[in-house]
């Protein structure tokens, strides 16, 4: 008589419900056990490496990104079949827990020119929403004494990535952010659930959005000074590659004077190097700190 359909009745009662990250619908109905290693001293190996049973029919694949009902999200490694008389009874698997979740950037052959007359490089998101785990490089932290001017820090991270992102070398690992905006106006109101988005070459920064009457808005950078970006409610506005105002984000009644301030905070990697043959569908990119 086959036990995995026993199994996977017994973790669907004692097992934690799982979301499948996927494109364009997640997958819900998964149960997963985890198994918790009491031999494990290392603070890492605590932190992000879980071994869980997985049912003997689950969808859940290698490269796959869990949501846990804690909100936390884990890669999936691999997957390997118990097996009892020649049947599969369930799958026991290796999960990384996700630190950062960022997007794909990725670099045409040309450049383009800026308002401000600068020479940048024209940025393309390939993908968005890509989990995954964000740790100090085991290798090649080091000094680098062979140059004749100077001793140069080389420091590299490394990030385990599902396969399905198709991350490459060269391109740029972006895990910029917004941050909480400021108003003086009691009248004039943000959209529920409108935010500011990052444009394609981010930099950190303090915006501040003046509205020079009722429905005509100028945007200021703390460094870079004041924009040529004219801006109307209920109109996109694209500030350079910084970021951009969606049509819906300003509701209400805003008058001549009042602002709105909010951050980006600019972090990217530079991808160096990606390993594709470490793991099935997880691949390992080589990041640089990268100031482009």
């Amino acid at each position: 008589m086959a036990i995995g359909p026993d199994i996977k009745e017994v973790l669907s009662e004692i097992g934690g419900a799982v979301t499948i990250l996927r494109s364009p619908t997640n997958v819900t109905g998964e149960y997963i056990r985890i198994v918790l290693n009491k031999q494990v001293t290392k603070p890492f190996i605590r932190e992000f490496f879980t071994e869980a049973i997985l049912s003997y029919d689950t969808g859940i694949v290698a490269g796959d990104e869990i949501l846990f009902a804690d909100g936390h999200v884990y890669l999936v490694m691999n997957k390997t079949a118990a097996i009892l008389e020649g049947e599969t009874y369930q799958w026991n698997s290796v999960l990384h827990k996700t630190n950062a979740v960022g997007r794909i950037l990725r670099k045409p052959s040309t450049s383009t020119r800026s308002t401000r007359y600068q020479q940048t490089a024209a940025w393309s998101v390939t993908n968005t929403s890509c989990y995954a785990l964000m740790t100090e490089s085991l290798y090649g932290n080091e000094m680098d004494t062979d140059e004749d001017l100077a001793n140069l820090g080389l420091m590299r991270e490394d990030l385990y990535i599902s396969s399905k992102h198709g991350i490459l070398r060269n391109d740029r690992f972006d895990i910029s952010a917004v941050g909480a905006l400021t108003k003086t106006s009691t009248a004039g109101t943000i959209a529920t659930g409108a935010v500011i988005a990052l444009g394609n070459a981010p930099i950190t920064e303090t915006w501040t959005i003046t509205f020079d009457d009722a429905t005509h808005f100028h945007v200021t950078g703390s460094d870079v000074g004041v924009l040529d970006a004219a801006g109307v409610v209920g109109t996109v506005l694209a500030v350079e590659e910084y970021f951009t105002v969606p049509a819906v984000f300003f509701t209400g009644t805003w008058a001549a004077g009042n602002t709105c301030v909010f951050d980006t905070t600019a972090e990217y990697y530079w991808v160096q190097d990606v390993k594709k043959r470490r793991y099935n569908e997880v691949w390992v990119a080589t990041l640089a700190e990268d100031n482009r």
